[in-house]
């Protein structure tokens, strides 16, 4: 199976400025996303397809200068160039992908969406997103009962971890969207789920990494 992981990472943030390149334990927040995702992928038989969807020139001079794991052939990391219309505050990573799927966007079988401000996430939860998302999708949430609430129609974000997405190209192709109400839900901890939008919260996620560390 041909994966890609899609990784959006625009330039622009209010709360946190070039939140995505901000360090939380000395890496930038965007290194945390690529190095997981390579600890997930697989060794064999394909190798995964990694994109970066960007505006930003210095995010796009980080991203091919990023380190390689040592003894190990992996794929180079692609830069998505999208527009700016597609990187504003009210732009969707919907957008982002449908860009890239008209422009670029071929020779794939399923998307992993990795976004860099669940720097927390671990490679299982990646591997056990792909693994449960059949012929359409699965995504990682802190609500195990999240099933029930996407088929309402009042869906509320607070069940959506935002860690990882995983769904097959003709998902997609259907339905245009990260999930649907067939959705697979994964559940993860406190501890994944957690999201870096404010400043308060790299310090707890710096917390949490230490806390971790220590055993």
């Amino acid at each position: 199976m041909r994966v890609v992981a899609f990784i959006p990472a625009r330039g622009g943030s209010k709360r946190i400025p070039r939140k995505n390149l901000v360090r939380l334990a000395s890496l930038p927040l965007i290194q945390h996303t690529i190095r997981c995702a390579r600890q997930a992928e697989p060794h064999v038989p394909d190798p995964w397809r990694y994109v970066v969807s960007t505006e930003d020139a210095e995010i796009a001079a980080f991203v091919r200068d990023f380190d390689r794991p040592v003894g190990r052939e992996v794929s180079e990391i692609e830069v998505h160039h999208r527009p700016p219309h597609l990187a504003t505050d009210d732009a969707q990573i919907e957008d982002a992908i449908a860009h890239w799927a008209e422009t670029a966007g071929d020779s794939w079988d399923a998307m992993v969406l990795l976004q860099p401000t669940s720097p927390l996430r671990r490679p299982e939860t990646i591997r056990a997103c792909l693994d449960s998302m059949g012929a359409g999708s699965a995504m990682a949430t802190k609500d195990v009962d999240c099933f029930d609430h996407l088929k309402r129609e009042a869906w509320s974000q607070s069940f959506d971890s935002g860690c990882v997405y995983a769904f097959k190209r003709s998902h997609w192709e259907r339905h245009r969207c990260r999930y649907s109400d067939a959705t697979v839900c994964v559940p993860i901890d406190r501890f994944e789920a957690w999201e870096i939008d404010d400043p308060l919260d790299l310090v707890v996620a710096e917390a949490l990494l230490a806390a971790r560390d220590a055993g």
